[in-house]
């Protein structure tokens, strides 16, 4: 009996045995066949990826990126003393650039630093200006009186005496402002070098047109103190308002920054146009009656 349950299972082992060695032979070939398609299908799938990453690479190296950064933020990104962008933000950008093998150029949207350089420069001028206005309000007095007395020869030699005076003040002032221009920027805002650029060149563009505002701002007292009070408020609106407003939202869509620079310069201009035809028919009819006066 034990023999029998010996030899059953002594049988059943080789049984098993039998069998398993039959399913490696028949996976075997399963694994070989399958393998080349794997291998195939690696090999495509690393072509596939090759391929773009070297048009990228060609794409990259043919074309120069513009970076556009508004370089007033310290430390992140802002212009040196020598008008170089650094900071954190422009030496990540240069690391990536060197590592992915790519050529940019940064250029400085500008907006912030042009609002901070413009606002410096407005300061400026109103600190000349009022010094002219101070002396205007002198004249003012003289102008009202001699008018009310029929003094009109009084009122014309007033009127071109302050003007001359005038003319020559903010010709010097004018003159002087504009070679020390960045120097003055420097003053207010000595660590941001593009704050200086804009404003040294918004100042010198004012102040070229500066000796026009002795015209502008004696005529415009002229016409007050006479009791005009239509054409000195125009002459009053001028500056700030009339033609500076048109040109603040015009110029910048047109010329960008330049624009900006531009528009205080532009409604001056325009503002010393209107004055000048104003004032001409004030003193037009300030000699016609003083000739009747004398008739």
């Amino acid at each position: 009996m034990k023999k029998l349950i010996v030899m059953s299972m002594i049988a059943c082992m080789a049984l098993s045995m039998t069998a398993c060695g039959s399913k490696e032979q028949t996976a075997a070939p399963a694994e070989e066949t399958e393998t080349p398609a794997a291998g195939e299908e690696t090999e495509g799938a690393e072509a596939e990826t090759e391929t773009p990453s070297a048009g990228a690479e060609e794409a990259s190296g043919d074309k120069t990126w513009i970076i556009a950064m508004d370089t007033v933020f310290r430390p992140f990104e802002f212009t040196n003393e020598n008008g170089e962008f650094v900071g954190i933000d422009v030496d990540v950008m240069k690391a990536v650039a060197e590592d992915q093998g790519f050529s940019y150029e940064i250029q400085s949207l500008g907006w912030d630093a042009a609002v901070a350089a413009v606002s410096i420069v407005t300061r400026i001028m109103m600190f000349i200006n009022s010094a002219l206005i101070g002396f205007g309000q002198g004249f003012q007095p003289v102008c009202g009186f001699t008018f009310g007395a029929k003094r009109y020869d009084r009122v014309l030699e007033a009127y071109y005496f302050c003007r001359r005076v005038a003319f020559v003040f903010l010709l010097v002032m004018g003159a002087v402002m504009f070679f020390v221009s960045t120097p003055i920027m420097r003053l207010f805002r000595r660590e941001d070098a593009e704050v200086v650029r804009i404003g040294a060149l918004a100042l010198r563009m004012q102040c070229a047109l500066l000796p026009l505002q002795a015209f502008t701002i004696i005529g415009n007292m002229l016409t007050q103190s006479i009791g005009y009070s239509f054409r000195a408020t125009l002459t009053a609106i001028g500056r700030q308002g009339l033609f500076f407003i048109p040109a603040i939202l015009i110029l910048p869509g047109v010329f960008g920054l330049r624009g900006l620079q531009l528009a205080q310069p532009a409604a001056d201009l325009l503002t010393f146009v209107l004055t000048q035809v104003i004032v001409i028919i004030v003193l037009r009819e300030l000699k016609e009656m003083w000739k009747e006066q004398e008739i």
